[in-house]
């Protein structure tokens, strides 16, 4: 007997899988221009963020940059549909959320569920009460460093497809060479978020900073 509350999202039909494959490639190729045209971060992010909600369905989309002087995490919002309290910047010690697992392992961090999640607890637990139930970070690195990580979620569970990852995994590999690019143009030899301006932040109805 099939649970009435488990959400079940149908197969997609050949032609919708092959126009959404369209979709992603396509998508990649902005990426590439938009990094290619951009230097600034404030405008890079802005263009990703209205760019990639266009193929991956996200009820938030955000960045976290490591600083390794203090050892944290630093947010930075690309885009959200809900509220948003937390300053811009704030920073979470590294050991507590999984944006710090995925630096160190070099691989995604996915739970299809968080309700049934039990690692990072006191991080899924705030996750919870903002309502997402799936969520998914990947790593963002180049061959000189690991910057951080690229995170997303959905208030749905088992919301996020192995399509999905695989497709912001081609995309952090992209952006994670234009953070590295803007930082050391700046030639500052200062730790590695604090490059970023608060301006670098997309709030559409704000809210998942709460979370990082």
């Amino acid at each position: 007997m099939v649970d009435p509350t488990t959400i079940i999202s149908p197969e997609p039909a050949p032609s919708q899988a092959l126009d959404h494959s369209r979709r992603q490639l396509e998508a990649l190729l902005d990426v590439s221009k938009i990094i290619a045209q951009h230097r600034d971060l404030r405008t890079l992010f802005h263009e990703l963020a209205e760019r990639l909600h266009s193929v991956v369905e996200s009820d938030f989309l955000a960045l976290v940059l490591h600083d390794p002087e203090k050892n944290v995490m630093r947010l930075h919002v690309l885009e959200t549909h809900a509220g948003y309290s937390k300053p811009v910047g704030s920073e979470t010690p590294s050991k507590a959320i999984p944006p710090v697992g995925v630096l160190q392992s070099q691989q995604p961090f996915i739970s299809d569920d968080i309700l049934t999640e039990t690692r990072f607890p006191d991080f899924l637990l705030r996750m919870r009460e903002s309502g997402v139930r799936s969520f998914a970070t990947l790593p963002l690195t180049t061959a000189q460093r690991r910057l951080g990580a690229i995170g997303f979620g959905r208030l749905l569970p088992k919301a996020i497809s192995d399509s999905d990852v695989q497709f912001m995994e081609r995309v952090a590999a992209q952006v994670a060479v234009a953070v590295d690019n803007a930082l050391s143009i700046s030639n500052r030899p200062r730790p590695i978020s604090s490059n970023l301006p608060s301006s670098a932040i997309v709030c559409r109805s704000c809210w998942t900073s709460t979370m990082f």
